[in-house]
């Protein structure tokens, strides 16, 4: 037995040795044995010539075949069975490979880091993209991104084959041209010399709808804290309109007559605002980001938190006038400002002082107050504090957690700060907190600052309202006195009116009056013909004819959008008579 190991030893060590140094130690064992052989033979000069030729043959073989065994046969022999060990165990480890990265519940994609093309995919990516797998390979990664969105995504994979693992949120495009949102998990790998990435594409199309229906819940229950506030301010702005109505017919030609209409207007005006802030707030709408300017959501949220909020509590803007501007959705970042607002309220039962500032920071190496999530760049920093009661030290840590409240039962459902963390970790930015009991709290959100100019800027007007050259403009909707205030101010402005008061009679005027009418403004909830079914009929009969849509409803304007055969004028309830002209001069010069 220890001779063998022994012997096992000699092969394993042998099997590494180079070829040359095999050869070599064949030939000097061989002449080594074979001359003291000889010479012990030799010795004996009686022994016959053909006895000493047959010692030698014999004395060769027995030297030759140990020698080419341990020094030749072994070694090969040993390195036979290591490489078909070797190549067993690849088999098995190909095997394992193939078969988890055909099973993975993700759609994977293993991409050339220099060319961008795909190499190798999954049964997953084929049903995501709705593709064969031989219409995916070779093709570059880029081309499955929606064309608007393809260069972003393709630069934030091509990092990760000189940086670590990344992950962004993304979308793809099948095959026949849906977008699927995607999360993606990708990953530098180095295989054979070439330096690949590794993605892993999740659909989170179901995540979305209902992080979208739990972002609609909580709005409205935010809304739900506001509504008695909100019903004070409009019931403030109504009043002056009743009384100024029951003014008017004594007044008329009188001195106070002027004064009267325009206290009408201005009440009016303020009513109208508050519940466009408030359909905006509720709305929300799909995820649409765009350059803003954050000091404009601000000023909105805080006129909001002045109307809804207790008098006792007073709101104080502090907005640099070079406030850098952000990419953002702007009804999410409306919602975190309330969230924040309305917790701020609720700290401060007895009154006291809220406050939005703001403030351009550059990050550098070190992020500041320690948020270490912050990567070095341009961060506008918007502040929300108040002077309320303050976050006990043990429930600081825990305030994000979703579920998580300190409030009553029945008195907030601990969302509201999981979601403003959750928008604000979904921009890219990071959000603070600061707190002690007594001595008020203040919430710091950091949101990336970027450098082009905001492009929801308010567009430039002239001050004349822009006035019709005789255009046949058709006005349906089922409120007659709407119909009859949007008649009077387009008559006014120099356009010929038709009037329907539902989707029916909309649709008969548009074909009597087919070979003029220029326009339509439709309210979208009509009774027997509705809105969006008179507007895809209308296009049908009238391919040419420009829309102008209307509504004083809640649902999102993408509600409808698939009932629609190509995009309209909006314009939302209510309006005034410059916002009605200005919408139908603009539809009818694009």
């Amino acid at each position: 037995m220890k001779a063998k190991s022994i012997l096992d030893w000699i092969g394993r060590s042998l099997a590494h040795t180079s070829p040359v140094r095999l050869l070599l130690l064949i030939c000097v064992t061989i002449l080594v044995t074979h001359s003291i052989a000889m010479l012990a033979i030799h010795r004996h000069a009686d022994v016959p010539p053909w006895i000493q030729s047959l010692g030698e043959s014999v004395l060769l073989v027995v030297v030759l075949f140990p020698a080419l065994y341990f020094f030749s046969f072994r070694p090969l022999i040993t390195q036979s069975a290591e490489r078909r060990e070797a190549e067993e165990n690849m088999r098995e480890s190909e095997h394992k490979y193939r078969q988890l990265f055909e099973n993975l519940g993700d759609a994977a994609f293993l991409l050339d880091v220099e060319t961008g093309r795909i190499i190798d995919t999954n049964q997953q990516a084929e049903k995501m993209l709705g593709r064969e797998r031989a219409e995916i390979l070779g093709r570059n990664h880029a081309s499955f991104f929606p064309p608007d969105k393809a260069e972003d995504y393709r630069q934030r994979a091509a990092a990760c084959g000189t940086e670590a693992a990344s992950d962004f949120e993304a979308e793809v495009q099948t095959s026949d041209g849906r977008r699927v949102p995607v999360h993606v998990n990708a990953a530098p790998l180095t295989l054979f010399g070439r330096n690949l990435v590794v993605s892993l594409f999740r659909d989170v199309t179901d995540f979305k709808m209902l992080h979208e229906e739990l972002l609609r819940a909580q709005r409205l229950e935010s809304v739900g804290a506001l509504a008695s506030g909100i019903a004070h301010d409009v019931n403030n702005a109504l009043t002056p309109i009743l009384f100024a109505a029951e003014m008017l017919p004594t007044q008329r030609g009188g001195p106070g007559e002027q004064h009267l209409l325009e206290t009408v207007s201005k009440s009016a005006t303020r009513a109208a605002q508050i519940v466009r802030q408030l359909l905006t707030f509720v709305r929300g709408g799909a995820n649409q980001t765009a350059d803003l300017q954050l000091r404009h959501l601000v000023r909105e949220a805080a006129e909001m938190a002045r109307v809804a909020f207790p008098k006792s509590i007073r709101v104080q803007l502090q907005l640099p006038n070079d406030f850098w501007p952000v990419r953002a959705d702007a009804a999410q970042l409306s919602q975190v400002i309330m969230n924040l607002a309305v917790n701020a309220r609720d700290a401060m039962p007895e009154g006291g002082e809220l406050r939005f500032a703001g403030e351009n920071v550059v990050v550098g190496g070190e992020a500041p107050g320690g948020v270490v999530e912050l990567a070095p760049g341009n961060y506008a920093v918007l502040r929300v504090s108040d002077t309320g009661c303050g976050i006990a030290a043990e429930h600081l840590p825990k305030i994000f957690n979703p579920f998580f409240t300190t409030k009553p039962v029945g008195k907030g459902t601990g969302l509201g700060l999981a979601i403003v963390r959750d928008i604000v970790r979904s921009h890219g930015g990071a959000i603070r907190v600061e707190s002690s009991p007594l001595d008020g709290t203040t919430f710091s959100i950091f949101l990336p600052a970027v450098s082009a100019a905001v492009a929801e800027a308010a567009k430039s007007r002239t001050d004349a309202v822009p006035k019709g050259k005789g255009e046949l403009v058709l006005v349906a909707d089922d409120e007659a006195l709407l119909l009859e205030m949007a008649r009077l101010a387009l008559d006014s402005a120099g356009y010929r009116v038709l009037q329907a008061g539902d989707g029916t009679e909309a649709f008969a005027l548009a074909i009597e009056h087919k070979s003029e009418l220029k326009l339509a403004v439709l309210d979208k909830e009509m009774p027997y013909l509705s809105g969006p079914a008179t507007i895809r009929a209308l296009h049908k009969a009238i391919p040419s004819l420009k829309i102008v849509e209307i509504s004083g409803s809640v649902a999102s304007e993408e509600g409808d959008a698939a009932a629609r055969t190509r995009e309209n004028a909006f314009l939302q309830k209510p309006f005034s008579a410059e916002q009605l002209l200005e919408a139908v001069h603009e539809a009818l010069n694009t």
